[in-house]
């Protein structure tokens, strides 16, 4: 995938440990490592990605690594092997974000 010529998984993506957001952030540290990330951020520098990381108690140096290293299903595992989160944790997470309103208007423009 090159993010320069099609979009990342959606953020409601839950390929990635069943958690909002881990799935394109996996897409967009990919491309970051290959260079080919184009207009996207990635990591700390992005809202759900840096909301993510926290939850999940891992760098976005670690994630990255991973996401080279394994596919989606084992990436799966190991995420949710490393910080030891419950699933109920998980639906909280996923809830509480993807019923997140936009706060701004640049907001509203990219969803």
């Amino acid at each position: 995938m090159k993010l320069t010529q099609q979009p990342p998984r959606r953020r409601s993506n839950l390929s990635i440990a069943g958690i909002v957001g881990a799935a394109r952030m996996g897409d967009q540290s990919m491309e970051h490592h290959n260079e080919t990330l184009g207009d996207y951020l990635y990591g700390e520098d992005l809202g759900l990605d840096s909301k993510v990381l926290a939850f999940l108690n891992i760098s976005a140096g670690q994630f990255a690594e991973s996401v080279e290293e394994y596919g989606d299903e084992i990436l799966s595992k190991w995420v949710l092997e490393k910080p030891g989160i419950t699933q109920k944790e998980i639906d909280e997470f996923n809830r509480t974000e993807l019923e997140r309103l936009p706060e701004t208007e640049e907001y509203k423009e990219r969803l």
